[in-house]
């Protein structure tokens, strides 16, 4: 999945420069962001002024010759719906857009409009990171499954996650990574508690790959980095294991390097990141802790392990976590389903606990996402999720990412969670368009032949979550939806929304 901003979003970048960036514009960084959406939010202008005076359609065409024109950007076009959808090269995607239009019979009631609240909880930056130092020894098997799972998230078929394995795990690779600052930093390795000999006390780190026969080697790549740096503290430290003598990073390392809000502020809803450092002692309370050093440098949820936690039961919550989170779910309900979470395998007396720290208000979602069943297939679909005061919501799905065969949005009244009969209540209603038979199906208050239900389960300041089905009619004219049966209906099973980031 790309990271996706909506055009209502853009008005936070007007009073960026409009400077062009020197950098990379492949690579995503504070600079190409902010340009990128300068770029979104010219073509947004383009639009709103052309649409009433010249209709949608020239309107979208003037937004994407604009967008088109900008080396930044990697591929644009237009949807059925007449949206304007664009993905930059630094993996910024972004959509200029109206609700669903088109030749369609029997226009269903409009969607709510409002405005995206980006607030609370919140998607991950669209970029992952896997840094597995010891694949060697302890196997990939479940790291694999893991890094399948963000894939399917961030890259559709193709792989997406960056991948340091073994010897790649150097201390170079590893500054690179933590300047960037993934969304997601999946670490699967060793982790060792050191004597501190700045401050006194204990200090937590991870074991890079990277390793040397002996220990006058190590100190001298320890030394040239110092030099390189300007640094005399304790960033580097060497770990004996095996006969080999590896580097590892401390918390001093992290803080110096690690730059993970850098997205926070720039009007998009995925702005968050993860961390899930499945090592031992990655989350060990001590006097200089590496789970602070994280959290401090911006990482909004971290995962790890208070203790020496045995290879089996780690790399067992690994697999299942990102499998739930990947699924839709925020990280606190995919926390939450683990099961046990304290290691029955104790080492010196104790057992590891894995632990979920960092921002008590950002619940964390890998995806937002709606799907729904339909003649026994799923359907997926990227969610925003607009709201109209405090009384309703509206879910619009769509993803301008690949050929959809349906567009959907469920609307439900309320400020809390719910249940609503949509031919009972008032402005409970479902929309699907199929966008190659150009028609609308829907249910609503009192139309005939049709029926649905939308539940919110939850509805509150960092997170809308619910299920929806159905079946929805579509009414050739001149047949009334009052009063006569549907032409044609169309069967909805099993529809779930999750979306974060709102704030009332």
């Amino acid at each position: 999945m790309r990271t996706f901003v909506c055009s209502v979003a853009v008005v936070l970048v007007l009073a960026f420069t409009t400077c062009k960036t020197t950098e990379d514009l492949s690579e995503l960084t504070e600079g190409t962001a902010r340009e990128a959406l300068t770029e979104l939010a010219a073509a947004d202008s383009i639009y709103l002024a052309l649409r009433d005076a010249q209709g949608m359609p020239a309107a979208a065409e003037a937004a994407l010759a604009h967008l088109q024109g900008y080396a930044g950007a990697e591929t644009a076009g237009i949807s059925p719906d007449s949206s304007v959808w664009v993905v930059f090269r630094n993996g910024l995607a972004a959509c200029v857009f109206e609700p669903p239009l088109g030749v369609l019979a029997a226009k269903p009631p409009e969607p709510r409009t409002g405005r995206l609240r980006v607030a609370g909880g919140g998607e991950v930056v669209a970029r992952s990171v896997a840094v597995l130092p010891f694949t060697s020894e302890f196997g990939s098997a479940s790291e694999e499954a893991a890094i399948g799972k963000l894939d399917t998230c961030f890259g559709g078929s193709k792989p997406a996650t960056q991948v340091l394995r073994d010897a790649q795990v150097t201390v170079s690779a590893v500054q690179q990574v933590l300047i960037s600052g993934p969304g997601v930093l999946f670490w699967s390795g060793h982790g060792a508690l050191m004597p501190n000999s700045d401050f006194g006390g204990l200090m937590t780190c991870l074991v890079l790959g990277e390793n040397y026969p002996t220990a006058a080697m190590a100190r001298q790549v320890i030394q040239n980095y110092n030099q390189r740096m300007g640094s005399n503290s304790r960033e580097l430290v060497i770990v004996a294991h095996k006969g080999r003598h590896f580097l590892a990073i401390t918390p001093s390392f992290v803080y110096l390097n690690a730059q993970f809000d850098y997205m926070e502020g720039l009007g998009t809803n995925a702005d968050k990141s993860l961390a899930y450092i499945c090592a031992c002692f990655s989350a060990f309370q001590c006097e200089d802790p590496i789970r602070q050093a994280f959290t401090s440098c911006g990482v909004d949820a971290y995962l790890g392990w208070d203790w020496a936690v045995s290879v089996g039961f780690a790399q067992e919550k690994q697999r299942d976590f990102f499998a739930r989170a990947t699924d839709t779910c925020s990280i606190s309900q995919a926390f939450s389903v683990l099961g046990s979470l304290t290691d029955p395998t104790a080492f010196f007396g104790r057992s590891a606990t894995l632990q979920r720290l960092g921002d008590a208000d950002a619940d964390v979602m890998i995806r937002a996402q709606m799907r729904f069943e339909h003649g026994g297939n799923q359907h997926g679909y990227a969610v925003t999720v607009a709201v109209s005061g405090q009384t309703s919501v509206t879910c619009v799905a769509g993803d301008p990412l690949q050929e959809s065969k349906y567009s959907v949005v469920v609307n439900f009244p309320g400020s809390g969670p719910g249940l609503w009969n949509c031919t009972t209540d008032d402005d409970a209603e479902i929309v699907v368009t199929d966008i190659a038979a150009g028609r609308y199906y829907f249910v609503g208050k009192e139309l005939k032949g049709v029926s649905g239900t939308i539940a919110a389960d939850r509805y509150d300041g960092s997170a809308v979550s619910g299920r929806f089905s159905g079946i929805l009619g579509w009414w050739q004219p001149p047949h009334d939806p009052g009063s006569d049966p549907p032409d044609a209906t169309f069967e909805i099973q099993n529809g779930v929304f999750k979306q974060t980031g709102m704030r009332f």
